[in-house]
């Protein structure tokens, strides 16, 4: 049975992360993309903003015809004056929600200051701060690639939250 699965975004990253995992998972799936609003700042700076708007994601793709949606929401949060960067996810069914989130990794200093001060999203301050000159690099390998000079990109970073998300809720719904 081909599940119709709904995504909370259009970003392409995001995008190809949920239509690989999902064939990694044997989960038969139709993918829509559908744009909504995170329902947060366009650059969350907690862990619960960066769950909120996956929560909002997920539950404002979902609708009658839609067999669960997800929510990809990347955020930031500080530890010791710090400011990580995570990939916080959401699968909502209609009912329940489950919830998982990548590895996090520290933003550059200068990234972190142009963050807080100016309230810049990740993009954007990683164009200002000359780390791009790409605006869409979101898209693409994300603050991640820069950071691993393309060992790991936004594609797989995302992958990772959902092989988590994905593994919980099929032990959780005996799926395996």
């Amino acid at each position: 049975m081909t599940m119709r699965v709904h995504i909370g975004t259009r970003n392409l990253a995001k995008v190809q992360a949920l239509t690989e995992e999902l064939e990694a998972q044997n989960i038969p799936a139709k993918l829509i993309s559908i744009d909504v609003d995170s329902g947060v700042k366009a650059q969350p700076r907690c862990l619960k903003e960066s769950y909120a708007g996956a929560i909002n994601r997920a539950k404002s793709a979902c609708n009658d015809d839609a067999t669960f949606s997800v929510g990809i929401e990347d955020g930031c949060y500080h530890i010791e004056g710090k400011l990580l960067n995570i990939s916080c996810v959401c699968l909502w069914d209609g009912s329940e929600t489950f919830f998982a989130s990548s590895s996090s990794f520290q933003l550059p200093h200068e990234v972190q200051k142009v963050i807080e001060n100016e309230h810049l999203e990740l993009s954007q301050a990683l164009v200002k701060t000359g780390f791009t000159s790409n605006p869409d690099i979101g898209s693409l390998g994300g603050a991640i690639g820069l950071i691993t000079q393309g060992q790991l990109i936004r594609k797989t970073y995302t992958r990772q939250a959902l092989l988590n998300l994905f593994s919980s809720w099929k032990l959780q719904n005996d799926l395996s």
